[in-house]
């Protein structure tokens, strides 16, 4: 049940504000840079709702529930079991775009290619409802991202780690990085992790090489996000959980929120940093660099 709560605390100085609370998000919410797409249990059925971004103007978007959404063009693009399906931002008839007997959860649309993760059939690739190529085999493969030449995503069966394919190849993907990652963010160039077995913040150029330690030492690193000149990332405590930010040039680690209770998916949307709180997302105005 989505609740009208409008309230605000305050975040080192700054004001922190509710944004959404719901029942269960089912995917994180994503932003085109006007609006805010979630999908949730409500009522006790599936939907997925827009709102502006102060989580305003709600309105339900589509009956019916999501593993992963993408706004393209003016249309929202979401998966659901075996069906990759778009409907309008402005509202409208879902219109099956893709099916799947081995189902889609993941996937990216780029002009007429759908690249996808199934959850039993590995990464697959087609033009609209031509004949799917398998890219590469997969295991629980999750967070598919697009980055200059090459295809990445974590997989949980594989060491727990990012795994990268170039574009428009097949076979098997190679490990860009180990170790227990839970999210990656990447500002075109570069892509960023936290290494929870480590307690470290990394950093790789997209096109491969050695990986760099940006900091050294967050207690429980777990989402990262990342803007044109700095790095934000959130301490996982259940009771005082924290969302800090370092410059990518280096410097002194900054607190920006306190308090917090598992805060995770760190979005950064023109000059707010939103996070997920269990079933609640809030969002905090960047401090002055």
């Amino acid at each position: 049940m989505l609740l009208p709560l409008f309230f605000t605390l305050q975040a080192f100085g700054q004001q922190k504000e509710l944004v959404i609370t719901t029942d269960t998000f089912l995917s994180p919410p994503i932003f085109d840079g006007q609006s805010i797409y979630w999908s949730v249990y409500d009522g006790g059925a599936p939907k997925i709702f827009r709102a502006d971004l102060d989580g305003t103007n709600r309105q339900i978007l589509v009956h019916g529930g999501a593993c992963h959404t993408q706004v393209v063009g003016g249309n929202l693009f979401y998966s659901s079991a075996n069906n990759l399906i778009s409907v309008p931002v402005s509202g409208g008839q879902p219109f099956v775009v893709r099916h799947d007997d081995e189902g889609v959860c993941d996937f990216i649309v780029a002009g007429e290619n759908l690249i996808w993760l199934s959850p039993r059939g590995g990464l697959k690739m087609a033009q609209g409802n031509g004949p799917a190529a398998l890219l590469a085999p997969t295991h629980t493969a999750t967070s598919l991202k697009s980055i200059g030449a090459n295809l990445y995503w974590l997989d949980g069966s594989l060491a727990d780690g990012i795994w990268t394919l170039p574009l428009g190849s097949h076979g098997y993907a190679t490990q860009f990085a180990g170790d227990l990652v839970h999210e990656m963010a990447t500002d075109g160039n570069q892509i960023y992790w936290a290494d929870q077995t480590e307690h470290t913040l990394m950093q790789k150029d997209v096109n491969g090489g050695q990986a760099a330690v940006v900091f050294n030492g967050p207690s429980c690193p777990l989402s990262v996000a990342v803007d044109s000149d700095t790095l934000y990332w959130s301490d996982c405590f259940k009771k005082n959980g924290l969302i800090n930010q370092i410059p990518l040039s280096g410097g002194v680690p900054r607190t920006v929120v306190s308090g917090l209770t598992h805060p995770q998916n760190i979005q950064i949307v023109q000059d707010f940093i939103y996070w997920q709180e269990g079933s609640t997302l809030w969002r905090v105005q960047k401090p002055t660099k």
